[in-house]
């Protein structure tokens, strides 16, 4: 897999995990309940999200910023929901 095609790949990932997290975080607010399995899966993939961004940070230093700001967003997303959830 290509360097373009392996990031492409991570960022289409990772931006249908934050639009999931997303959608949960409104669910869980607009019906006031908590499927406690479903918002802790969607915390524990925006997490490996970070840690996979990580890895492809040290993979490919060239793309270190566009990934690096993915991932900020990613860590801003997490706070988010556990904010919103209190």
């Amino acid at each position: 897999m290509g360097i373009h095609d392996e990031l492409d790949h991570f960022l289409n990932k990772a931006q249908e995990i934050v639009d999931r997290g997303l959608d949960e975080l409104l669910d869980t607010k607009i019906i006031r309940e908590n499927d406690p399995s479903d918002y802790a899966y969607i915390q524990h993939q925006l997490y490996e999200l970070v840690v996979e961004a990580e890895e492809l940070m040290k993979k490919f230093p060239d793309q270190h910023e566009k990934l690096s700001e993915f991932q900020e967003k990613i860590k801003e997303i997490q706070e988010v929901m556990v904010k919103g959830i209190y």
